[in-house]
């Protein structure tokens, strides 16, 4: 397993009693949350189905508790997910193999906005895009930025005010590709800046801890984002809005072709 950057910046280095114990615990957690990934998704299908009436119509309170069990579904396989990333990431078989990606909307943006899209709705907050035309090439993992874009725009619906809304923002910056994403809501302290590309951290916030997660979501993309040697800022009023900022330098001959 990978050490933290705190622990690295703290020197230490785990012994072999605790590395292996490590190692065992990403066994184990890959192992369960492989095989949960499949009846997750069978019982989301499944109640799906249901709530489209093709079994029957359903009773309004059978239709409202069907929906739930939908909502639970699609949070349990979203987690699933997150765990997957994080122990390929801890234990280094997540590495990025970046590519020139000729078509940055099609190949990473629309399929990240579609795989929100449902959390979004659900948020009732209105989403805006402003993609900037004929951005050229853009040089990166294609696989791992949409998982990163993913986790941004899931974290903006869950954590965002129901009337307001989610700003997705991507374009080049002093040739650098940018990714902000930003939503109107509970936003957070700067005392709490810290904590949020910690592994397992979670703000503290009465209004951010009523919302489900684990914090592993950030810390991802923060160290997808350290893979392509690029970073990844946080900005927010209390009380209003809180934005998330990927940058990720180009080559420079990318760069001059921009």
């Amino acid at each position: 397993m990978a050490e933290s950057s705190t622990d690295q910046a703290a020197g230490f280095e785990p012994g072999p009693a605790l590395a292996d114990a490590c190692h065992t615990y990403d066994e184990i957690l890959t192992l369960v949350t492989h095989e949960l990934r499949s009846p997750a998704a069978a019982i989301i299908m499944t109640a799906e189905t249901l709530a489209d009436g093709y079994l029957g119509r359903l009773t309004p309170d059978q239709l409202a508790a069907t929906r739930r069990i939908i909502t639970t579904g699609r949070y349990l396989a979203d987690l699933i997910g997150e765990y997957l990333d994080l122990v390929r990431l801890d234990a280094g078989d997540l590495v990025a193999a970046p590519v020139a990606v000729d078509d940055f909307f099609r190949s990473v943006v629309a399929p990240a906005v579609e795989a929100t899209a449902q959390a979004v709705e659900e948020s009732q907050m209105r989403f805006i895009q402003h993609i900037a035309p004929d951005m050229g090439p853009i040089h990166c993992d294609p696989d791992l930025i949409r998982i990163v874009l993913v986790n941004l725009l899931s974290n903006a619906a869950k954590y965002g005010r129901d009337d307001g809304a989610i700003r997705l923002a991507v374009g080049r910056n002093g040739g650098d590709l940018e990714i902000a994403v930003r939503n109107d809501g509970p936003g957070f302290a700067a005392c709490e800046h810290p904590r949020l590309f910690q592994k397992f951290s979670r703000l503290q916030a009465p209004e951010l801890r009523a919302r489900k997660g684990v914090g592993v979501g950030l810390y991802t993309c923060r160290r997808i984002v350290d893979l392509h040697d690029g970073r990844i800022t946080a900005a927010s009023e209390h009380g209003a809005w809180a934005e998330f900022t990927v940058s990720i330098p180009q080559p420079p001959e990318a760069a001059a072709a921009e």
